[in-house]
């Protein structure tokens, strides 16, 4: 089981970074590695489960809103 923790842009790359709870890791990748096919399987089932959400920018990292709460 995994959960995305944040994505953020990173060097013009996509950085996502999960929670396994299975292997009780943090696991961090780019886009690029997951469509490249370098991710576990499960892990890259997961990830073609929530793509689009990632592009939309659900748990996209931003700075300016964390500022807000300050």
């Amino acid at each position: 089981m995994y959960e995305i923790m944040y994505t953020k842009k990173e060097n013009g790359h996509r950085m996502v970074q999960v929670m396994s709870f299975h292997t009780a890791q943090i696991i961090r990748f780019t886009m690029d590695e997951y469509e490249a096919g370098k991710l576990p399987k499960s892990l890259h089932a997961f990830i073609e489960s929530v793509e689009d959400a990632i592009h939309r920018g659900k748990w996209e990292q931003n700075y300016s809103s964390i500022d807000k709460l300050r």
